[in-house]
């Protein structure tokens, strides 16, 4: 077998392999150099001076189809059990008056129970007297404490036309506080995509002549968010006290349902023509 040439016996042979040797490696790094550097720019956010943000808001409105009225039946008893006692039964038979009044068992719910000792005025003039001396001695006998026990119930009033009657329920079976009702939109979706088409309209309009007044031109969207301004519930208010005499006297007022407001403010980038 013949032997190999060496490179002193074939230069020009040894040259081209150093020299293609060479140009492989350079291509190499000029190629990794090439991926690294384009690697680097993948979501590379737009700079900020390519930039613009616009806001805009848009305004809807929407016809209360929901209420909610708290009730509150209040007794007292001098002790806990016969106050209880007292308030459980006139409460139960006020859920079973506002279920006959077309109310859902899952719209009628307890949201307060409670139970305390109520609380006497000092009364200076027992204890003192005109002269100012103290008759504390005089008065050993202590009056017998007095327990009150009052339980809420939230009922949501899926039919507005229904709520004077259940406040007149409510005054009619041994309520002692009525409050509300507190209205509100069941599906506030079509009046926020309602308000949101608006706004959006608020905000093109807005970026077109701004872009105009700056001699800029807009590319395209790049960021987007949105926030709502919740409508308050509640335009109207009926919110009193009964005494126990006054209850099958009362009488419900005609109810104004009104409109809700939704409000909703978009803030939109757009990228700027180079």
């Amino acid at each position: 077998m013949p032997a190999l040439p060496t490179v002193q016996e074939n230069k020009p042979f040894a040259l081209v392999l150093i020299v293609l040797f060479v140009s492989l490696i350079v291509f190499i790094m000029a190629k990794t150099y090439h991926t690294v550097k384009s690697a680097a720019y993948i979501d590379e956010p737009t700079p900020y001076e390519h930039q613009i943000t616009i806001e805009g808001t848009g305004k809807a409105y929407g016809k209360p189809d929901v209420a909610t009225v708290s009730m509150t039946v209040e007794t007292k008893a001098e002790s806990v059990a016969e106050a209880q006692k007292q308030n459980t039964e006139t409460t139960n038979k006020l859920i079973q008056q506002v279920k006959e009044a077309g109310i859902a068992e899952d719209d009628v719910q307890s949201t307060g129970y409670n139970a305390y000792e109520e609380e006497e005025e000092f009364d200076w003039m027992a204890a003192f007297g005109e002269d100012g001396e103290d008759r504390a001695e005089e008065t050993d006998e202590e009056e017998p404490a007095t327990w009150i026990v009052d339980h809420t119930l939230t009922v949501k009033v899926r039919d507005t036309a229904k709520i004077s009657d259940v406040l007149a329920i409510a005054g009619q079976n041994g309520a002692t506080g009525i409050s509300g009702p507190s209205f509100m939109i069941d599906d506030l979706s079509p009046v926020k995509a309602e308000a949101r088409k608006k706004a959006l309209e608020d905000a093109a309009r807005k970026a077109k002549e701004i872009a105009k007044s700056l001699g800029i031109e807009l590319e395209q969207v790049i960021s987007y968010s949105e926030w709502a301004n919740e409508p308050s519930p509640s335009p109207f208010s009926f919110n009193f006290s009964l005494g126990m005499s006054d209850r099958e006297e009362t009488a419900s007022p005609d109810i104004a349902t009104g409109s809700n407001e939704v409000m909703l403010n978009v803030s939109v980038t757009y990228k700027l023509a180079d």
